[in-house]
C-alpha cells in the first residue's frame, strides 16, 4: 500500500508542511501563529489543511516547486 500525495490528505502534520515548503518546522508553527498559514487543532495536535496549503504556496512562493508539480 503507498502512502497518499499529500494533495489527496485533509490534513498534514508540520513536519509534513515543512518538507512541502522548503522551510523548517518552527518557521511553521510561527507562520499559523501569526494567522498567516490556517491550522486545525485536534486535542493537542495542530494539523494543516491540505486546501490551505497550496493557495498558501502558490501566493507566497509563486507555484509549484519542480519537485511536486504535476507531470
Amino acid at each position: 500500500m503507498t502512502k497518499p500525495d499529500w494533495t489527496e490528505r485533509l490534513l498534514l502534520r508540520m513536519p509534513e508542511v515543512a518538507t512541502i515548503l522548503g522551510i523548517g518546522r518552527s518557521t511553521v508553527y510561527e507562520l499559523v501563529q501569526r494567522g498567516d498559514l490556517p491550522a486545525v487543532h485536534v486535542g493537542r495536535a495542530v494539523r494543516i489543511p491540505s486546501a490551505k496549503l497550496r493557495p498558501f504556496r502558490h501566493h507566497c512562493f509563486g507555484g509549484e516547486p519542480a519537485s511536486h508539480a504535476a507531470t
